[in-house]
């Protein structure tokens, strides 16, 4: 494998980009999740603090070269963070949700109970009567609303003053007719709090709640129709009503789900874009910016599409360049005379030679595309096509081209890179190419001999 060779270059100022991009996402994976857990209460500050210590854990591995560990922890961390936001966010839908079913039924219960006082033709104190409007309202505390009901209970079954609650602890006795069991206050309490007049409206409470979580303002429209549904006085009208209601809470929190996921999307292509210094990153940078600012996700799709491409563009720009001069920089240490203009025409695909000072009448001939992950090299000859050739000669030359490929191997490793061949030919196994002249090296003044970028900077 001496001759000819196919290689691919994979250097560590790419894979450093790479891993940048990695820290990025998960940058925007915390705030996300940080977020959402301080919007719904689901989170504490010890929690986001070891969520940060974990990520300065990850962001170690770069500084240490654990560049394999890195992008397989990175991804798995922004899939945990996800995963546990969503599990978070469920269980606050599900309190939620039940919170607003025991308000909405304690709120039915204390309209029911002031409807019977007033429709029992006793005297209902207007202080008790007020209290039960406040519990129907939602303004009553849950330790105030106990004291009420007790009042009301009182009342109802004739046990005294509806404005003196006994001290007592045992059940205050209701006799509901001639021969029945006397009902007891927690058993009263319990079957008209518990009482429900219509089932959907337990599911009209969770989809309020999971909107609520998704878009506040969205939610309180919802809630303002809810409550306008109540207080219709036909049945018919109102099952009408709510089903209409079921229908567009789940559309509704349906697109209000599509526009938050769109916009940690962009959030997430965000941090990774603005990572670039050129005009066409900074442009799309702001672009987003711009639509994150006005909640407008109308050219998302748009913007995540271009963003993407100009993040690769970005990636593939500093992995070409690191390439040519891990390349030229490598084979010029080794002696290889690389000239003034050499990187230009191998930054536009164009084939350079070069030649080294102890094998005159012999060069070094490397070709491949602008981005130069793979490239082809390999030893060709000065002179005439015609000339007759020394096919031993030339066999010895590429066996020394491939000790120096060896060398040229350990200079990328070295510095954290990859040069790994994917196709060759033994050497002596097909004649040299050879070079008419030396049209290839009419630049006299050869660069100077840089070195390789070590691990510490440059």
């Amino acid at each position: 494998m001496s001759g000819p060779k196919v290689v691919r270059i994979v250097t560590r100022e790419e894979i450093i980009a790479i891993c940048e991009q990695h820290l990025a996402r998960l940058e925007a994976a915390i705030a996300r999740w940080t977020l959402s857990g301080q919007r719904n209460e689901t989170i504490t500050e010890a929690e986001i603090a070891e969520v940060h210590k974990r990520r300065d854990r990850l962001r170690a591995l770069l500084a240490a070269d654990a560049f394999v560990e890195l992008q397989k922890a990175v991804p798995e961390e922004v899939a945990f963070l996800d995963a546990d936001m969503q599990s978070r966010l469920a269980r606050a839908v599900e309190r939620a949700a039940a919170e607003r079913t025991r308000r909405r039924r304690r709120a039915g219960a204390a309209q029911t109970v002031l409807a019977e006082l007033r429709a029992g033709g006793k005297p209902v104190p207007s202080d008790l009567s007020a209290s039960l409007e406040a519990i129907v309202s939602g303004a009553t505390a849950d330790q105030d609303a106990e004291g009420v009901f007790a009042k009301a209970f009182a009342l109802l079954g004739g046990n005294g003053p509806a404005t003196t609650v006994p001290d007592r602890t045992r059940d205050i006795a209701l006799q509901l007719g001639a021969g029945e069991r006397p009902t007891s206050l927690t058993e009263w309490r319990t079957s008209i709090l518990q009482k429900e007049s219509d089932e959907r409206l337990v599911r009209v409470d969770g989809l309020i709640a999971n909107l609520q979580v998704n878009d506040e303002d969205a939610c309180a429209a919802f809630v303002r129709r809810l409550a306008q549904i109540n207080a219709e006085p036909a049945a018919t009208r109102t099952s009408l009503l709510i089903d209409s209601l079921i229908a567009d809470l789940a559309e509704a929190t349906r697109k209000a789900r599509e526009q938050n996921d769109l916009r940690a999307r962009l959030r997430a292509q965000l941090a990774e874009i603005k990572r670039f210094s050129s005009a066409p990153a900074q442009a799309l940078a702001s672009d987003i910016e711009a639509a994150l600012a006005a909640s407008d996700t109308s050219s998302a799709d748009h913007l995540l599409v271009a963003a993407a491409a100009q993040v690769a563009a970005e990636i593939s720009r500093i992995a070409a360049e690191a390439r040519r001069q891990a390349i030229l920089q490598g084979l010029s240490s080794l002696g290889y005379e690389v000239r003034e203009g050499m990187a230009t025409a191998f930054a536009k695909g164009e084939t350079i030679v070069m030649q080294h000072a102890t094998t005159p009448g012999f060069g070094l001939e490397v070709s491949g595309p602008p981005e130069a992950q793979r490239l082809q090299m390999r030893v060709v000859a000065f002179g005439s096509p015609a000339a007759p050739r020394d096919s031993s000669r030339d066999r010895d030359i590429e066996l020394q081209w491939c000790g120096d490929f060896d060398k040229l191997q350990d200079m990328v490793g070295r510095v954290g890179g990859e040069l790994a061949i994917e196709r060759s030919v033994a050497a002596g196994a097909q004649p040299l190419k050879v070079v008419a002249g030396r049209e290839h090296l009419t630049i006299d003044r050869t660069i100077a001999q840089p070195r390789l970028r070590t691990r510490e900077g440059p």
